[in-house]
């Protein structure tokens, strides 16, 4: 059998490959979104939206948490995953709001692909998204919105 302390440390590896694959994602969102990968943000998407709904089913906690509960009697913000305290303490929040605001940008590139105006960007920045490569095809990351 293997002692607590080394289950306990397994499962916070886990944890935190697994909360870092979220983070990869979550951040992903609005660069895939950027360069028009929009076979990559709806993939991003579901990935994240996923786990939103994991954690929903699990009363806002992760399913590992009431694993790693089982070989400790810590119950810091972090004693579950190898994150700093203060963050693990804010993780939700802080990359809840990132993934919305991702969000946000993402519906912003598509209706520009779409024909409106993307107003949350600055001009410079959806006129350079538009400007016509050396050969003379758009640039533009919509170039694969249907």
């Amino acid at each position: 059998m293997v002692s607590p302390r080394i289950a306990l440390a397994t499962i916070k590896t886990v944890h935190t490959i697994v909360w870092s694959i979220f983070v990869a994602a979550i951040v992903g969102v609005p660069i895939a979104a950027r360069f028009g990968s929009w076979g990559v943000v709806a993939v991003l998407v579901a990935v994240v939206s996923a786990e939103c709904v994991v954690l929903a089913a699990n009363r806002m906690r992760c399913p590992l948490t009431a694993i790693a509960e089982r070989y400790t009697d810590d119950r810091r913000a972090n004693f579950d995953i190898w994150l700093p305290e203060w963050l693990a303490r804010h993780n939700k929040a802080i990359f809840g709001t990132m993934f919305v605001l991702g969000l946000i940008y993402t519906a912003s590139q598509l209706v520009g692909c779409l024909g409106e105006p993307a107003s949350v960007l600055p001009s410079e920045y959806r006129s350079a998204a538009w400007t016509p490569n050396s050969s003379g095809a758009s640039s533009s990351p919509c170039s694969s919105v249907p």
